[in-house]
């Protein structure tokens, strides 16, 4: 029984992997036919340009892809991954 279980646990690693690399393949390819990853959220009735305008610099994304610092990834092991919340 603990030789299934292993086994199985083992088969469960690359599957988790091959998911998460499938969404963000996915995901990536979205981004790049629409263009802009803000405009990707609302595919058909977009907000005003003020709103589009604040979400970019609420998410970093009105910056030149050669100013920004870092992989945006490493950003969930910092905690500084999406806006700030402030109450």
């Amino acid at each position: 029984m603990g030789r299934y279980v292993a086994r199985r646990l083992l088969q469960f690693v690359p599957v988790i992997i091959g998911t998460l690399f499938l969404l963000h393949l996915l995901s990536v390819v979205t981004i790049q036919v629409v263009g802009d990853p803000i405009r990707a959220l609302f595919p058909e009735n977009a907000p005003p340009q003020a709103i589009l305008d604040q979400m970019r610099a609420d998410y970093n994304l009105d910056d030149d892809c050669l100013q920004t610092t870092g992989n945006p990834c490493f950003a969930l092991f910092r905690g500084t991954h999406g806006p700030v919340r402030h109450r």
